[in-house]
């Protein structure tokens, strides 16, 4: 029997993969909000695995992303506060 709790966050997760995958096949500029509150403004690159992407984040440079550690995602628009 599975937790409702963990179906709702594979449900998640695999939105966040359909995202992701959509944003590099049409090279989005993607803003990424991680939980903890951070954020990132990025083009996701890779796919190394279901859970891992590799960015190009504007500031940092190439990164990982666990997409566990997402709590949103949405294309980037310059100039949005």
């Amino acid at each position: 029997m599975t937790n409702d709790n963990d179906d709702e966050k594979d449900n998640e997760s695999n939105l966040f993969r359909e995202k992701l995958d959509f944003y590099i096949e049409n090279k989005v500029m993607v803003h990424i909000e991680l939980k903890g509150k951070r954020f990132l403004n990025a083009r996701i690159l890779e796919k190394k695995s279901d859970s891992i992407y590799i960015i190009n984040e504007r500031i940092f440079g190439f990164m990982h992303l666990f997409v566990n550690e997402i709590y949103s995602i949405s294309e980037y628009i310059e100039g949005k506060k």
